[in-house]
């Protein structure tokens, strides 16, 4: 059975969970970790608003984002109501965290672009590497903060 492993460089650069039994291709599969799952200090509030912002971010690009199990087959692929809201909702949300370097370290974890280590040496200039991954957990922290106050999931920032 063969196996489906990423490259060398991207075992240094992202982690990977072990190889799992695809079941629809019969073969073995690693699954990146998402960025967000790397940051240890997440709390319940915030893997909430992660949910919401990777709901938004993907279906503002077309991506099916449907909660439920039901297919519709008679459904126009060219229909642009969700893709226009979630849209929008991303907008919204992209105004309530504040500075363009918040939004773009949540992207970045969203898109596994950049690690939060990698965050603080390019954009906060971090030599260390504790240092650097802390200014850019710091930076996704406080857009999870702002996300999760602005849909209503807590009232204030929790206290660190």
């Amino acid at each position: 059975m063969e196996t489906l492993a990423p490259t060398k460089e991207q075992f240094k650069k992202f982690e990977y969970e072990p190889p799992q039994l695809d079941q629809k291709h019969v073969r073995r599969a690693f699954r990146k970790v998402n960025g967000f799952e790397r940051i240890k200090a997440l709390e319940p509030e915030h893997r909430r608003a992660v949910i919401k912002l990777e709901r938004h971010y993907f279906g503002s690009q077309g991506i099916s984002v449907r909660m439920d199990d039901d297919i519709k087959v008679d459904e126009d692929p060219a229909d642009e109501i969700p893709r226009f809201y979630h849209a929008g909702m991303l907008e919204n949300a992209k105004k309530a965290v504040g500075g363009p370097r918040v939004w773009k370290a949540l992207v970045c974890q969203m898109e596994n672009t950049l690690t939060p280590e990698d965050i603080g040496r390019q954009w906060g200039g971090y030599k260390g590497r504790q240092q650097a991954k802390g200014f850019g957990e710091g930076l996704v922290l406080s857009g999870l903060d702002a996300l999760a106050i602005y849909w209503g999931l807590i009232s204030q920032p929790p206290n660190r």
